[in-house]
C-alpha cells in the first residue's frame, strides 16, 4: 500500500476514534445538566435562573462545560499525536519490529512494564499502541514505539544504533 494510502487509513481511524469520544463526552454533559436543572429545580430554583446558571458555566467554562471542553482538547491533542506516531511508523515501514520507549518521568502502571519491549506492528497493534486508549493514561500516553535499530527524538530518526557502540 502507498504511504499517501497507509496515511488516509491512519487518520481515517483516528478521526473515527474522535467522533466515538465526543459522542460520549456529549452524552455524559448531557447527563450532568439534566442532573443539574433536576437538582436545581427540586431546591426551588426557576428556570430562568437554572437557564442563566448555565449560561454562566457555558460562558466561564465552569465545572459542567468546562469538564467537556478540557477532555475534547486533552483527547484532540492526545489523538492528533497519535496520528502523528502513526504516520512516522508508517514511514519507517513495517518490515522492523518496534521497540516500546516509556518516556514519561511518572508512567502509568500499564506502559511501564512494557519499556524496552520489542514486538512486531501486528501484535503491538493487538496489544495496544501508545495513545489508543487501551492504558490507564489513554490518549495522554507519552510513550513511543521506535523502529528497532534507530534511535528517534522528536518523530525524526536520527541515526542508526551501531552494534557494539
Amino acid at each position: 500500500m502507498a504511504f499517501e494510502d497507509e496515511v488516509k487509513k491512519e487518520s481515517d481511524k483516528v478521526f473515527r476514534l474522535m467522533s466515538i469520544n465526543l459522542a460520549v463526552k456529549a452524552t455524559r454533559s448531557a447527563l450532568t445538566i439534566d442532573e443539574f436543572i433536576q437538582v436545581n429545580r427540586e431546591g426551588g430554583v426557576g428556570d430562568e435562573a437554572i437557564r442563566g446558571l448555565l449560561f454562566e458555566d457555558l460562558r466561564i467554562g465552569g465545572r459542567i462545560f468546562g469538564e467537556f471542553l478540557n477532555a475534547m482538547k486533552t483527547d484532540i491533542r492526545g489523538r492528533m499525536g497519535q496520528l502523528a506516531d502513526e504516520v512516522f511508523l508508517v514511514k519507517q515501514g513495517t518490515a522492523q519490529k518496534k521497540k516500546w520507549i516509556t518516556v514519561s518521568d511518572n508512567p502509568c502502571p500499564d506502559c511501564l512494564p512494557r519499556h524496552n519491549e520489542t514486538d512486531s506492528d501486528r501484535n503491538w497493534e493487538l496489544r495496544g499502541k501508545p495513545r489508543t486508549g487501551w492504558s490507564v493514561c489513554r490518549t495522554n500516553c507519552k510513550c513511543k514505539l521506535i523502529p528497532v535499530g534507530q534511535i528517534a527524538r522528536h518523530g525524526e530518526v536520527l541515526e542508526p544504533i551501531k552494534p557494539g557502540g
